[in-house]
């Protein structure tokens, strides 16, 4: 399923991607660079981690969200994104395409248990939160990761609908009032979820290493991984969408999305 060569072709593999294949493209000197960049940036939060993957072992749960706001603030700017992402993705996609600013993301030892940290556990589609059906997620980690610390896709469901909560969410309202990480728990809506039980799928998991580049439609129906390893994930993801190929109507099928507004008003230009 998972594919390692990006087509020499930016537009098949734009298509490839719209039609659902999935990439870990190994690291390289564009990704490295990125990745040692920010290991350094948030490593600087954690001044008494002697590696990313162990913070968890040296913060109550408090500080540790504390710092991890601290270095998300540090990581999401616009200076930061131009810097590191566009000559990555100036070879794939047309002048004028759309993305988004670095989201610094963690997933901590047995996060999952934590209440307030449902929501982010559940199976979804980025598409749900008003992203259009031409968007491109790219997700790389900080940290190794083991099928136990990162997401699952369920690929039978990428043109199969799957009942969902996505028609309540408008992106106007979740911008305005609640934003993305943002550090106190939000309405239940704001966050779209599947609402019945995945069928014959148990997922596809991956492995990878700090500074692989995983690449997939943001239209995937996916879910995190309880995280119950005993080792703290941290990753980095953006998403872009190209100009042209939404001007002209492709992407990746539309089964179930309902979502309101366009969350990309709010991206950089290439």
């Amino acid at each position: 399923m998972i594919r390692t060569r990006i087509p020499p072709i930016a537009a098949d593999f734009r298509q490839a991607i719209y039609d659902g294949e999935v990439f870990i493209i190994p690291a390289n000197a564009k990704t490295q660079g990125i990745a040692s960049t920010l290991q350094t940036l948030v490593h600087s939060h954690y001044a008494a981690a002697d590696a990313l993957d162990n913070v968890h072992t040296y913060y109550d749960p408090t500080t540790l969200w504390q710092n991890l706001t601290a270095a998300r603030q540090d990581v999401v700017t616009q200076a930061l994104a131009r810097q590191l992402i566009t000559p990555l993705i100036t070879p794939l996609f047309n002048t004028g395409s759309a993305f988004d600013v670095l989201r610094l993301r963690c997933s901590v030892h047995n996060g999952h248990l934590n209440p307030a940290a449902a929501q982010s556990y559940a199976a979804h589609r980025d598409t749900w939160f008003a992203n259009p059906q031409a968007q491109i997620n790219f997700w790389l980690p900080l940290t190794d990761v083991t099928p136990q610390q990162g997401f699952r896709f369920y690929r039978r469901y990428f043109d199969r609908a799957i009942n969902n909560n996505s028609n309540a969410f408008n992106y106007d309202d979740f911008a305005r009032n609640v934003g993305f990480q943002a550090p106190t728990r939000s309405p239940a809506n704001a966050h779209p979820t599947n609402q019945s039980i995945i069928h014959g799928d148990k997922g596809h998991s991956f492995s990878c290493n700090a500074g692989d580049l995983l690449i997939f439609a943001a239209a995937h129906l996916h879910q995190p991984e309880a995280n119950a390893t005993g080792r703290t994930r941290f990753s980095v993801d953006f998403r872009v969408i190209d100009s042209q190929d939404r001007a002209n109507g492709l992407g990746a099928p539309n089964v179930d999305n309902a979502s309101q507004g366009d969350a990309s008003i709010d991206y950089l230009r290439l």
